[in-house]
């Protein structure tokens, strides 16, 4: 699809930056110059160093935070990137008014299994995966990369099941041996927690993944690296997601007001909130404790009728909400790109400050 959109499409992986830069400077005479990496591997953070075009801008999409490079704008939004913050930043913000991270129903191929988060028959996707196929056990999730789960996050999961009797935590593969056995390790030792209640799953293609994670009742997010893309995807399978926030308020933004609250300035420890505030959903699931975090968890565990009504919400708010909405995202983007280099750059010849697309 990226092939077929643009007008021109020019592959220079291979090539020099001093030769891409002077392509984009003199053959192309771009405008405006978009970033998706930031300082991920394979990037070409070269390029933009040197300057080749008049707007450079960054987008958090491979690397959660500001670049520290030759950038003129970063791409975000309010619960993400909060005002307070920019400080923070080498370049001005662009805030989107919903979340700065696209997702679309359309991005996962679901046709090599029926996909329908209203219709699931939970217990047989169980026993086909080897969960627990009893309706009264609870399942929680999180289906983050081992080293994004703190020790902090899996203690705080540990005290959940401990008290949540009639659960199990279904966590993604770890090839890693040596740290799979740590984490059973600290279950078992610090927690008491049996082996038999930490489920790995096996690695499987996106679409099936998404098919069998149907499987789980709730999504416990990890902290301070949060789910990011794998949100998205269990947002739209139905899947409620649990987030922790220091510094969240329910007026769908984030606030300094509370000193009881710690600030968390980290984009990448905000990017769960700023999903679920898009879904309308941040009241239900966001929370500024750990303490609540935990009660929660377990609430929903214990009660069936609150659960319930949280997925029921979260299902009709999948549809509803901005959040799966790329016409909406992409025309936000256009305005922002358009305000930035007609209205600001053509009359000034120099970057503004940040941007709040309405």
């Amino acid at each position: 699809n990226i092939v077929i959109i643009p007008t021109s499409f020019l592959i220079i992986n291979r090539d020099h930056i001093p030769d891409i830069a002077r392509t984009i400077r003199q053959d192309y005479k771009i405008d405006i110059l978009i970033d998706l990496n930031g300082w991920t591997k394979g990037n070409r953070m070269g390029i933009f160093a040197s300057r080749p075009a008049p707007v450079q801008i960054t987008h958090g999409l491979g690397f959660v935070g500001t670049t520290g490079c030759a950038f003129d704008y970063f791409v975000s939004d309010f619960v993400a990137s909060p005002e307070r913050y920019d400080h923070l930043y080498t370049e001005n913000i662009i805030r989107l008014p919903q979340a700065y991270l696209p997702a679309s129903q359309k991005t996962v191929n679901f046709s090599a299994d029926p996909f329908n988060p209203e219709t699931v028959d939970k217990m047989e996707l169980r026993k086909k995966h080897n969960l627990p196929h009893d309706e009264n056990v609870f399942v929680y999730c999180s289906f983050q990369s081992i080293h994004k789960i703190s020790s902090e996050s899996f203690d705080t999961w540990m005290r959940i099941l401990s008290s949540s009797q009639k659960s199990v935590l279904w966590l993604t593969t770890i090839n890693n041996k040596e740290a799979r056995e740590k984490l059973i390790h600290r279950a078992t030792t610090k927690h008491g927690i049996t082996n038999d209640r930490l489920i790995f799953g096996e690695q499987l293609r996106v679409d099936l993944h998404l098919v069998r994670a149907q499987a789980c009742d709730l999504y416990l997010d990890s902290w301070p690296y949060n789910a990011h893309s794998t949100a998205t995807d269990v947002l739209w399978a139905g899947i409620p997601l649990l987030a922790y926030l220091p510094d969240y308020n329910h007026n769908g933004r984030s606030s300094s007001t509370d000193q009881n609250h710690k600030e968390e300035p980290r984009m990448w420890s905000r990017v769960s909130a700023s999903l679920l505030s898009t879904l309308g959903m941040g009241g239900e699931l966001i929370q500024s404790t750990i303490q609540n975090y935990e009660k929660e968890a377990i609430r929903y565990s214990q009660n069936r009728n609150s659960y319930d009504s949280l997925r029921k919400n979260l299902l009709q708010k999948r549809i509803s909400s901005p959040l799966f909405d790329l016409i909406s995202y992409t025309r936000h983007h256009e305005t922002a790109y358009w305000e930035i280099f007609v209205n600001r750059f053509m009359e000034q010849q120099k970057p503004h400050s940040s941007y709040n697309v309405v």
